[in-house]
């Protein structure tokens, strides 16, 4: 049987009267390996690079004083990184978005869905107008009330009705009576269901 021996180098340099091994986590060093600055992640303490918090890019003197946060969390007062709330990409505090995940938009510091029930989009699927049956808010769009075919500004402010209902004033959609198929208003008919004539 043969056996393998692996020589493992280790560099080591002095400081007051003690070793400390050399970290490859440093960004800057000068007299012999002593670090003077470290990566992203890592903070400088006697010449080493020592881990900072997981949530923190950049931090200072321990690993819990943060400078900087990854992708995905803000920097609170302590100096201590927060998530982000979903679906904020990006963010300065935890009310304030600055970009979104995918699938969203960014709209007054907040974040939108975009929306399957849009007929035009322009910017980053920011809705310009909606199909039938829905009405633009916010870029997005909501549901009309159920008989309304197009509606404005809110559920209820119908613009046009669907077959068997007709416009009141009041921008409201009520039922034709039967056997009216379609009508104008209550008294007037404009087509009749099967088995029946209009004359």
């Amino acid at each position: 049987m043969k056996i393998h021996v692996y020589h493992v180098l280790i560099i080591i340099f002095l400081h007051n009267q003690k070793c400390y091994e050399c970290n490859i986590n440093c960004k800057i060093s000068s007299d012999n390996c002593k670090c003077d600055n470290c990566d992203d992640g890592y903070y400088l303490s006697n010449y080493q690079c020592l881990n900072c918090d997981s949530n923190c890019k950049t931090c200072s003197d321990s690993a819990y004083n943060c400078l900087s946060c990854y992708e995905g969390f803000y920097l609170k007062s302590g100096n201590s990184c927060s998530e982000c709330i979903y679906p904020c990409r990006t963010c300065s505090n935890e009310d304030t978005c600055l970009s979104c995940v995918d699938n969203y938009f960014f709209h007054n510091q907040k974040c939108f869905e975009c929306n399957i029930n849009c007929k035009t989009s322009s910017d980053n699927c920011k809705c310009d107008n909606c199909n039938d049956g829905y009405y633009l808010s916010n870029y997005q769009c909501q549901i009309c009330n159920s008989n309304c075919k197009t509606c404005s500004d809110s559920a209820y402010n119908c613009l046009s009705c669907y077959e068997g209902f007709y416009l009141k004033s009041g921008n409201s959609c009520s039922e034709c009576i039967f056997p009216c198929k379609t009508c104008s208003n209550e008294d007037t008919c404009l087509s009749c269901v099967d088995n029946y004539f209009f004359a």
